[in-house]
């Protein structure tokens, strides 16, 4: 389910179940790009010394969150216009681009292997009211 989910995705243009180690295939894929979440910055990262050895680089997300997958989602499956999501304003000024700049920069990377290694996570809340707390046990109990 979670690849069908990351193959819906219009921009993802292919994506696997990796089935050998995620080293063993950087090396063979060599992208110029491997991209990682930002926590995985201080853990070993052991695909580095691969890409070193070709002129690959490693680099880590930004942890930041501007806005919510599911919107995303919800917007790709609506609209099929690119214009039509809502794009965060304050990161391109907080760090000195403009989108128009950004166009330019992705179309001179458009030959560029780039490989993101991740996964995809899917969450559900449940709003609940708290029903009443247990005296023995300290335990709420809740119903939707």
């Amino acid at each position: 389910m979670r690849l069908e989910g990351i193959q819906a995705i219009t921009w993802v243009d292919h994506s696997f179940i990796l089935r050998e180690r995620p080293v063993d295939f950087i090396e063979k894929l060599k992208p110029a790009f491997v991209v990682k979440g930002k926590e995985h910055e201080e853990r070993e990262n052991p695909e580095k010394d691969v890409l070193k050895q070709y002129g690959g680089k490693l680099i880590f997300g930004s942890g930041e969150i501007s806005f919510s997958s599911v919107d995303l989602m919800n917007t790709e499956w609506k609209e099929l216009s690119l214009s039509s999501i809502k794009k965060p304003t304050d990161y391109p000024k907080r760090h000195r681009f403009s989108f128009p700049e950004l166009v330019e920069i992705a179309d001179q990377i458009k030959h560029l292997k780039v490989c993101v290694l991740g996964d995809i996570i899917v969450d559900e809340y449940i709003p609940v009211m708290p029903s009443a707390c247990r005296r023995r046990t300290p335990r709420l109990s809740s119903r939707p």
